[in-house]
C-alpha cells in the first residue's frame, strides 16, 4: 500500500504548533522521526487484525509489480470464472464459451456483478494472478468491448472501472441497451473517470470528485437495469476486451430510404395505455387519438413501423433527409401539439429533443417533423441514458418505431387528432380526405395479372393520370393520360412486371385526387 505525503501539513494544535487550525504548518519530510498510524481513524470501532509485514520510505520491498496490461481479453473458455456476484436475485455462471448474468426480478436498483481482470501463470491456464489494465488516454486505451445479447426483452447494462484504491467511475455511468440480437458494443470511459461518491468513497461528491487511477484498472462493474432493477431474464456475454474488439461488428442492414405507410390495416401494430386519451385505426387507414381532457404529461402511443407483407420493419430518418411528413388534422378543438419521438433497433429513441408541430384546422394538412441534430435519447424513456452528462446516440438509419404525444408537455388534450399518413422523406399523397369526385371509377379485372382497365367518368374535360401505391404508399407506378374529353373513358395499365401483392389505385383530375381503389395483383 502506498502513501503519499506530498505536501504533508499539521492542522491540529499543539506545542509546537498552536495556531494550526487557522495557520497549519509544514512538516519536515526530510527529519522524519515517528509514525503515528490510525486504525478506522474518526471513527473508531475497529474489529478485527491487520498484519503489517514491512514499512519501506521511497521503494517498495517488494519491487514495483507487474505493469498494467495495456491488451486485455477473456473469452470465457477456460473454466474459471473471474466474477463475483453477491447482490440479491442475480446469480453468475459460464458455460460453453459464455457467462450469463441471470434475473429472477428481485435485482435492486444497482445490482452489481464484478468482474477481476486476472491473468494464466502457467501454459495450462490452471492457476491465475489479479491483474491491472491501463485505460489511460495515453495508452491509447479507455474502452471496453464486448460481445453479448439477452435471451428476450432488451435491457440497459451500465459498466464502471474500478481501480486498485477502490474508487469507480460513477460520476457519469455508461449505460448501452443489449438486445437479443448479438452485438458488439462499445462502452467508452475517455474522459469519464470520476467518483462522485455513490459507491460510499470519502470524501468524493458529484460537485468535487474523485478521480481514479486510470492506469490502475484493477475490475469492471456490471449494473443491469441500473436505477431501475427487478431484473428478470438472462444476459449472455461472449467475450469482453479492452484495447481492440475480439471481431469485427456485423451490421445489420439500414432502414427503408423515404419508408412510408398508408396505415390502411395498420390497427395491430399501434400500442399503449395512454391515461385520459383513446385510439383507433379505421379499416380506411386512419389513425385517431381522441382525449377527453384529462391525460397526464407525456401520454404516449407507439406505432411499429411493418412492411407490405405485416413484418416488423425499419426506416433510413437520416438517408431521408432527416424528416418526417405527417397527414393530420384536428376535430373538436382549434389547435394541440403533438410531438413524435423515432425509435432505433435497439430502443434508443429521440427523447432529448422530440420533434413537435401544432396540428391545427379541421382540414387536412401535412405537417413536417425534423430530426437534424435531435437523434439524442436523455434516459427518459427508461434507458438510464443522461440528458446533460452523457446522451445516448440514436441509430438514425434503423429506426423501427414512431411514438405519438398528444399535447406532451402540458397533458389535458381535448379533441380528436386524425394521422392519414407517415412519410419519411417525402409527401405521399393517397387516402387523403379531400377528393376529387366522379361519377364512376371502376378497375377490372381485380385481381389483375398482366393488365388492368380503368374506367372513368368525367363532368368536364380534363387533365388525368393514375398512380398505384404499394402497401406500405410508396409510388410504384404513374402513368399520365393527359387531356381526356368529358363523359366515359377507359385506360390500360400493364402490370405483369409488378410482384404478387395489395396495391392502391388512384386516379388524379386536375392535379386533385380521387378516393384509391384497392387493387390485387396476382
Amino acid at each position: 500500500y502506498e502513501y503519499d505525503m506530498t505536501g504533508a501539513f499539521q492542522n491540529f494544535e499543539n506545542d509546537a504548533c498552536p495556531d494550526a487550525m487557522t495557520n497549519p504548518c509544514d512538516v519536515n519530510l526530510e527529519a522524519i522521526k515517528e509514525m503515528l498510524i490510525y486504525v478506522n481513524g474518526g471513527t473508531g470501532q475497529f474489529a478485527g487484525t491487520i498484519d503489517i509485514d514491512w514499512i519501506s520510505f521511497g521503494v517498495s520491498l517488494d519491487g514495483a509489480g507487474p505493469e498494467a496490461l495495456l491488451m486485455y481479453e477473456d473469452e470465457f473458455d477456460d473454466g474459471l470464472i473471474n466474477w463475483t456476484g453477491g447482490s440479491a436475485g442475480l446469480e453468475i455462471s459460464e458455460t460453453d464459451g459464455s457467462f450469463f448474468i441471470t434475473g429472477d426480478g428481485t435485482s435492486g436498483q444497482f445490482g452489481t456483478v464484478t468482474y477481476d481482470f486476472q491473468e494464466a501463470t502457467d501454459d495450462q491456464d490452471t492457476a491465475y494472478v489479479q491483474r491491472t489494465v491501463d485505460f489511460s488516454p495515453e495508452a491509447g486505451q479507455g474502452k471496453v468491448f464486448i460481445r453479448a445479447r439477452t435471451n428476450g426483452e432488451a435491457h440497459p447494462m451500465r459498466i464502471d472501472l474500478l481501480d486498485t484504491a477502490g474508487l469507480a467511475t460513477n460520476l457519469v455511468g455508461l449505460t448501452k441497451r443489449i438486445t437479443n440480437e448479438w452485438s458488439i458494443i462499445t462502452y467508452d470511459f475517455t474522459g469519464n473517470y470520476g467518483d462522485a461518491g455513490y459507491g460510499g468513497a470519502e470524501g468524493c461528491t458529484p460537485e468535487a470528485p474523485c478521480f481514479i487511477d486510470e492506469t490502475q484498472v484493477a475490475s469492471l462493474f456490471f449494473y443491469v437495469r441500473p436505477g431501475e432493477g427487478l431484473f428478470d431474464g438472462q444476459i449472455e456475454i461472449d467475450w469482453v476486451s479492452v484495447g481492440q474488439p475480439l471481431e469485427e461488428q456485423m451490421e445489420t442492414a439500414v432502414g427503408v430510404v423515404n419508408y412510408s405507410d398508408t396505415l390502411v390495416g395498420a390497427g395491430e401494430f399501434f400500442s399503449g395505455a395512454p391515461g385520459g386519451i383513446t385510439y383507433n385505426v379505421s379499416d380506411e387507414g386512419f389513425f385517431t387519438m381522441s382525449g377527453d381532457g384529462s391525460s397526464p404529461t407525456y401520454q404516449q402511443i407507439r406505432y411499429q413501423l411493418r412492411d407490405d407483407e405485416g413484418n416488423g420493419n425499419k426506416a433510413d430518418a437520416a438517408g431521408s433527409g432527416d424528416k418526417l411528413y405527417v397527414r393530420a388534422r384536428i376535430r373538436n378543438a382549434d389547435m394541440a401539439n403533438l410531438r413524435i419521438d423515432v425509435v432505433d433497433e435497439a430502443g434508443f429513441e429521440s427523447t432529448n429533443a422530440g420533434a413537435a408541430n401544432v396540428i391545427a384546422g379541421e382540414a387536412f394538412a401535412t405537417y413536417e417533423f425534423d430530426y437534424a441534430g435531435r437523434y439524442e435519447d436523455g434516459g427518459y424513456g427508461g434507458t438510464s441514458c443522461s440528458e446533460a452528462a452523457a446522451p445516448c446516440a440514436v441509430d438514425a438509419q434503423r429506426i423501427t418505431q414512431l411514438v405519438f404525444y398528444p399535447a406532451p408537455d402540458n397533458g389535458m388534450f381535448a379533441g380528436d387528432i386524425d394521422v392519414n399518413w407517415v412519410s419519411f422523406g417525402q409527401e405521399i399523397s393517397v387516402n387523403v380526405n379531400n377528393f376529387a369526385e366522379l361519377d364512376k371509377l371502376m378497375v377490372y379485372p381485380n385481381p389483375a395479372t398482366d393488365e388492368l382497365g380503368v374506367e372513368y367518368n368525367l363532368p368536364a374535360s380534363s387533365q388525368v393520370s393514375v398512380s398505384l401505391f404499394d402497401g406500405l404508399g410508396r409510388r410504384v407506378m404513374v402513368r399520365d393520360f393527359g387531356q381526356r374529353a368529358a363523359g366515359n373513358n377507359f385506360n390500360r395499365l400493364d402490370v405483369r412486371e409488378l410482384p404478387t401483392g395489395t396495391y392502391h389505385l388512384q386516379v388524379t383530375v386536375n392535379g386533385q385526387p380521387v378516393r384509391a381503389q384497392t387493387v390485387l395483383k396476382r
